[in-house]
């Protein structure tokens, strides 16, 4: 991903380059953590240290197959954020 900050209502876009043939039946997990409330945080976690709390409900998964492959291999998946004026959307993954 290019960017590491998405307003509300924005789409994050990640491209995997996975080898799925050696595991078919891959899936992709995402887990949401609490908001990062400072810049030392923030530094952190690009290195993976101090996520914070994982959100309630906030781990979904889905089949790696299920997302569109791009002509080069890759795998597209997009990442909706939920903006929080308005009503939840539980729309499934990908």
């Amino acid at each position: 991903m290019d960017q590491s900050w998405l307003a509300p209502g924005q789409t994050a876009v990640v491209e995997l380059a996975v080898d799925d043939t050696v595991a078919p039946d891959l899936e992709v997990a995402i887990v949401t953590h609490q908001a990062v409330d400072s810049r030392t945080r923030y530094e952190r976690t690009l290195l993976g240290e101090d996520l914070g709390s994982t959100l309630s409900g906030g781990t979904i998964g889905f089949p790696l197959a299920g997302l569109q492959r791009t002509s080069s291999g890759t795998r597209i998946l997009q990442l909706g954020i939920q903006d929080p004026a308005l009503p939840r959307i539980r729309a499934a993954c990908p």
